[in-house]
């Protein structure tokens, strides 16, 4: 009997728990550094976008390291290491904002590996379990995460200094000693560097795939600082649980049904699905857009929608991301890309951020707006797409 599901179980324990130890803190580093640091809203939002540029982009530099140590280790060495820098963060009485953009960069590069070769020990395992339901099981991993992860956030923002970085270094070490699968993939170092040359399938998708990510920028990455304006932050918490509630209780289904629409590749169709997912994303924008107006019923109403249109493109791009893969190898494909998405993240998440912060509540509307019409675009861009694009079959994956 294959043990595919109690690995597949093991990797989502372990993502489950570095999500707490990530949303714990992140979404809250502008408002924490401005409270407890003294920095500006322009420099606090500059080192939450290095950070989430690092988080995605950073899986780029280190596939090559990923394919020689393999997934298990790397995974173990990334969480230890980004507890030692949450634990620098938390002890340090003063931080500038050079070093405090630094170390959230190294966290970010480090927290981007460990993403990839989760993602790429997923893609590893037997039969459905390496499709899109195991892409599915990280993505509801980390739903349940951001759940809880903003919860204690919110509960300790107005603690002392050292509170969120601390609990966030707890969680992320507790994730580095849960148990792993012991034969986590492991391929050929120089089959990675075949990264600078994705072919054109890839590198197209991967670029209308971005609008997407920046329409999360502003859904979850920015709600903190831009939504904190105008309503307490007990709602913007209860926000995200109502996201991860979502993605958690209906991945199963949704997953199910992509499945039987044509087996664990995702459906038939993937590329209609996704940009049917990206015309509700924008829905749910559209109506966050009317917070200043509609107050926390718009904000909750909008994240709502926003969720379900993260239950089909969540698992979708990271199955469509390994049929395009080519010849790169699995942790190749999936670092580029984080690369492109994490430009396309931090750079919205950051105007975001100082848009609102120089503008104030006024600009909230604006944010969410924009945001709307770039998912709005990526349905365009994905249906144009559509003819040229041709995926290549689950089975020539390289494993």
């Amino acid at each position: 009997m294959s043990a595919a599901p109690s690995q597949l179980r093991q990797l989502v324990a372990v993502r489950a728990c570095s999500a707490v130890s990530y949303y714990a803190f992140t979404p809250f580093v502008p408002l924490w550094a401005e409270r407890h640091l003294d920095l500006s809203a322009v420099a606090a939002g500059g080192a939450l976008g290095l950070s989430l540029l690092a988080t995605r982009a950073g899986g780029l530099l280190l596939p090559p390291v990923i394919d020689a140590l393999g997934c298990t280790l790397s995974v173990r060495l990334s969480y230890c290491s980004i507890a030692v820098g949450y634990l620098v963060i938390a002890t340090q009485k003063s931080i500038g904002p050079v070093e405090l953009c630094v170390l959230f960069g190294l966290i970010g590069l480090l927290q981007s590996g460990s993403t990839v070769a989760l993602k790429a020990s997923v893609a590893s395992l037997a039969g459905e379990h390496g499709g899109v339901r195991g892409f599915a099981a990280l993505s509801m991993a980390v739903n349940a995460g951001s759940a809880a992860g903003p919860v204690l956030g919110a509960l300790l923002l107005g603690s002392r200094q050292f509170a969120l970085p601390a609990l966030a270094a707890a969680t992320v070490a507790t994730a580095a000693v849960l148990p792993l699968p012991a034969n986590a993939v492991r391929q050929r170092v120089e089959r990675s560097f075949r990264l600078a040359v994705p072919g054109r399938q890839l590198a197209g998708f991967l670029l209308v795939a971005s609008l997407t990510w920046a329409g999360y920028a502003a859904a979850l990455d920015a709600m903190p600082t831009a939504a904190g304006l105008l309503v307490d932050q007990r709602v913007v918490a209860l926000a995200f649980g109502l996201n991860a509630l979502v993605v958690v209780a209906g991945q199963p289904a949704v997953t199910g049904w992509l499945i039987r629409r044509g087996g664990p590749s995702g459906g038939r169709h993937p590329i209609r699905a996704l940009a049917l997912a990206n015309l509700v994303a924008a829905g749910g924008l559209s109506v966050i857009a009317a917070l200043p107006w509609a107050g926390p019923a718009a904000l909750l109403t909008g994240v709502l929608i926003f969720s379900a249109s993260e239950l089909i493109w969540g698992p979708l791009y990271d199955s469509e991301t390994l049929a395009r893969a080519g010849r790169l190898s699995t942790a190749a494909a999936f670092g580029l890309a984080g690369c492109v998405f994490g430009v396309a993240e931090s750079g919205a998440a950051w105007t975001a951020i100082a848009i609102v912060g120089n503008g104030g509540a006024s600009r909230v509307a604006t944010v969410f707006g924009a945001a709307g019409i770039a998912t709005v675009l990526a349905a365009v861009l994905l249906m144009a797409l559509r003819s040229a694009v041709v995926a290549r079959p689950t089975s020539e994956v390289r494993r």
